[in-house]
Order: C-alpha cells, then structure tokens, then sequence
C-alpha cells in the first residue's frame, strides 16, 4: 500500500492514496471491501474499534447524569436518546428495529412495517443525527436537510435534545464562551487549537468558529484517546509479547497483525489497554469491539 497519513486540524488522522477512511464500516460494506485487506499467511487480522466514542466523550465532558446513565445500562445511545427525547420505550425501539432489519431481509413481509414501528424509527434517526450534527456545531437548517424536515422542525427537536440534557447545552455554551474569551479552543488533554474566526466580525465566521470551539472539544479529544491508546500498546510490547503489529488507525478503529497461536492473548490486552488509555478513567467507560480473522472483513 502506497500512500500518506495527514493530521486533521482536531487532531485526527486521515489517510490518503488510498483514502482507507472511505472503505465502508460493515454493516454498510455491501461490497465486501474489507474481505482484500488479508494478513500473512499463518496471522490473523485483529479489528478493535471504539463504540459510540464521541457520544461517550459528549456525555463524560458535560457530565448527564441521563446520559451517563444510558452507557451504564449498556443500552445503544441513539435509543435511549431518543426514549428520553421522545417519551417511548427503549424495549418498542430495540424491536423496531429488529423489525425493520427482518422486513428489509425478507424474513417478515412489508405489513409488519406499522405507523409504531416507523415512528420509532424516526425518533431514534432523529436523535442519532441530532447527537452527532450538535458535536460537529450542526444548525437547524443543516439538520433538517438531514433529516428531510423543515428548519422550524429541526430546530424544534434540537429545543427538545437540549431540554432533555441541559448539562450537554451548557457544555456547549460554555465550550463556546471559553474559546471566545481565550481565542482557543482545547482537547481532553489540553491540546489547543486556535480559532480566530470566532472573533470576527462575519457572523457566517464567527459561527464557525463557534462549532470548531465545540467539535474541536469532542473530535480532538477522541483524537487523544486515540493516541494514548496507541502509545499505551507501544510501550506495552505487543511486538515483542505476541508477534502482533499495529497496522492502522481507521477512525476510532485500530487494526493489527497477530500469529494466530497468540491472537486471543494479544487481544485480550489490546482490549484492557484501549478501555484504559488514560491513568485516570473518565465518568464514562470507554468500551470497545473486538474481532478477529483471516481478514479485515472476517474481524467483525
């Protein structure tokens, strides 16, 4: 493989020629992609990434206590964000989603798709996007072309997220007047970026500069767990323990070469390692997912 790894200006990595950031996650990897990434023979390909890392950040940085909550109860965030937002139960979300992956297999006919069921998949597509496009400093107007909606609307279901987590729209405020006050805008651990726009005398600028101040909070500070994980794995020795190489970081994916007679070892600690890559946890567990196999598109 030819090709470049750059800094993105939160901190994150990307990658380039090829762009391996583009190759679908699995659940959307309809061609299979990741099935050409293969190992030497006799190794293994071992995929951990992060779940739901940035909402996790979100939740443990403005401490909401809702929102703590929903990752104590290992409960998938955009449900129990959306049971909170929209008063529906957490279990009818879970099911109407199983339905609508049956009705799409063809494993329960297009009936089973009721006004419930697509109500509840609307409120957690909602919810999801709503979650994500307020870290990345998402409008109203942005958001309803997101969600095909009109900007009132959104703007609508955003009042309702924000009253639903008042902590999470303090976060954000203050995330905002800090930056303005400073010119800066800083990471978990204390990388700064500078954000002259939000200074400006453009309003289009200054709201510019007012999502860097907010994503640049969550996105850098998932670059941080990143990194430390990685230099927590480096120092650790997982070349010289187990044979294992880190290969990649795809996102908040890390992914590694191991012998196949030492993989579950190896994991086993890639794991602790990556659930704890700062000496003091943060108030939100930082969980990943683990696979392995005979090939990136095996290691699910």
């Amino acid at each position: 493989v030819t090709g470049g790894i750059v800094t993105h200006n939160t901190g994150r990595l990307s990658s380039s020629e090829p762009n391996l950031q583009n190759i679908p996650r699995p659940e959307n990897d309809k061609w299979n992609l990741r099935s050409a990434f293969i190992p030497e023979p006799g190794n293994d390909i071992i995929a951990v990434d992060y779940e739901q890392l940035e909402m996790r950040l979100l939740a443990a940085a403005a401490l909401e206590r809702d929102m703590i909550g929903i990752f104590e109860r290992k409960w998938d965030i955009h449900m129990g964000n959306a049971a909170l937002m929209f008063n529906l139960p957490y279990d009818d979300l879970k099911e109407a989603k199983n339905v609508d992956k049956k009705v799409k297999g063809g494993e329960l006919p297009p009936g089973a798709m009721t006004d419930y069921v697509r109500r509840c998949l609307d409120a957690r597509a909602a919810a999801k996007a709503i979650g994500f496009g307020l870290n990345y400093g998402m409008g109203a107007k942005k958001l309803g072309h997101a969600l095909g909606i009109s900007p009132e609307d959104a703007q609508m279901k955003i009042d309702q997220y924000k009253a639903t987590y008042p902590a999470v729209s303090q976060f954000f405020a203050e995330a905002v007047a800090e930056t303005a006050q400073s010119g800066y805008a800083f990471t978990l651990l204390g990388r700064r970026r500078n954000v002259t726009e939000i200074s400006s005398h453009r309003r289009d600028e200054r709201a510019r500069g007012e999502r860097m101040a907010i994503n640049t909070q969550i996105q850098g500070s998932a670059a941080d767990v990143c990194k430390m994980a990685q230099i927590r794995l480096m120092n650790f020795g997982l070349e010289a323990r187990y044979g294992c190489k880190m290969l990649l970081q795809i996102h908040d994916e890390l992914v590694f070469e191991c012998p196949k007679e030492t993989t579950k070892e190896a994991l086993a600690d890639i794991k602790e390692l990556m659930e704890h890559p700062f000496t003091t946890d943060l108030a939100v567990h930082l969980a990943v997912d683990t696979g392995h196999g005979s090939s990136w598109g095996a290691a699910k």
